[in-house]
């Protein structure tokens, strides 16, 4: 048991800087700080209900820990989102997570974009809200009233700003495809021709998608994150990127540093899941490097792959101003 432990210990040591693990282990098991020490010591064992509240809140699979169960993994979800309450918990507790990532050295963040980000949305006036419109009305029918849209309001934008800045103060690795840029205009046509958005906000909004794509394109020809201003210097913050022309399958976060990593999985929308699984941590890190090896780099010094890039981005962006044009003649 004391090998069992010990093991469990250095997962748990894998994720979180000791002193932070500590205060959290406190807080969840309700010990003194000098009883986490002990567990933490193997001096004091945990006791099976311990076990399970701390495996559940790392997403460590027990599984493992026994050996008798390579193919199964546990992972941690959070609540599902249903209402515009549970949409600005979802937004907190995505935040806090990317919080706890500036927090570790050398930490990296891997991004599989089948859409645009969503923490790049969230910089712009109309786009931002218009984006999260679309998920609490289209996705999770938030509003009950079939005749009343639930609406975003000063939290959810504030909130969601902090996501963006956040983000952006992370080294990262994006890979995209031309789905990752489309969906967004398909949702604005939808929206469009419904008669849920009219043509005015329909431009400002494609206005901001294409701010949002120079500012895209300028990251990726600097090769760094940049701030709210194009005019800003860059964040000293490297970024990486990469344009796959078969596909990209889904929406897959993956976190490394020294400390330990952890991936996230999207579900049900913007619901995801999150696991610290030794062996899917593995097979995520080979995975990621095939999908970069079959990816054209379009950041830093290859400037024809990411005009090619930024004028597929355009077309699309062009084509759906030009319909709502020639409507208003």
């Amino acid at each position: 048991m004391k090998e069992v432990q010990s093991k469990f210990n250095e997962l748990l040591l894998n994720q979180r800087p000791q002193k932070e693990l500590v205060a959290e282990l406190q807080d969840l098991l309700g010990v003194s700080q000098a009883g986490v020490y002990r567990r933490l010591q193997g001096t004091t064992s945990y006791t099976i209900d311990e076990t399970i509240r701390i495996a559940g809140r790392y997403g460590i699979s027990l599984d493992t820990l026994t050996g008798g169960g390579k193919d199964f993994v546990t992972f941690q979800r959070n609540p599902f989102i249903r209402t515009e309450k549970d949409f600005v918990a979802y937004l907190r507790n995505s935040l806090n997570e990317l919080k706890s990532f500036t927090q570790l050295e050398n930490s990296e963040l891997f991004y599989l974009a089948k859409d645009i980000p969503i923490y790049y949305t969230f910089r712009y006036p109309h786009l931002g809200p218009f984006k999260m419109k679309v998920w609490l009305n289209s996705i999770y029918e938030a509003s009950q009233n079939d005749q009343v849209e639930a609406e975003v309001d000063a939290e959810m934008i504030e909130i969601s700003r902090e996501l963006c800045r956040t983000y952006l103060s992370i080294p990262s690795t994006e890979v995209w495809n031309d789905t990752s840029v489309v969906s967004v205009f398909r949702q604005l046509q939808y929206y469009r021709e419904s008669g849920r958005i009219e043509d005015k906000e329909a431009l400002l909004i494609l206005e901001d998608a294409e701010e949002m794509i120079d500012w895209i394109y300028r990251q990726a020809t600097v090769g760094q994150r940049m701030g709210e201003s194009l005019s800003n210097a860059p964040l000293n913050v490297p970024f990486r990127m990469f344009y796959n022309d078969i596909m990209v399958m889904d929406n897959h976060i993956y976190f490394r540093s020294a400390a330990g990593s952890r991936i996230f999985l999207v579900w049900a929308g913007l619901n995801f899941i999150k696991t610290a699984d030794p062996k899917m941590i593995e097979e995520m890190e080979y995975f990621m490097e095939v999908q970069q090896t079959r990816s054209a780099l379009i950041s830093g010094s290859s400037e024809i792959e990411r005009l090619r890039w930024k004028r597929r981005a355009m077309s699309h962006l062009t084509q759906l101003r030009e319909k709502i044009l020639a409507d208003f003649t």
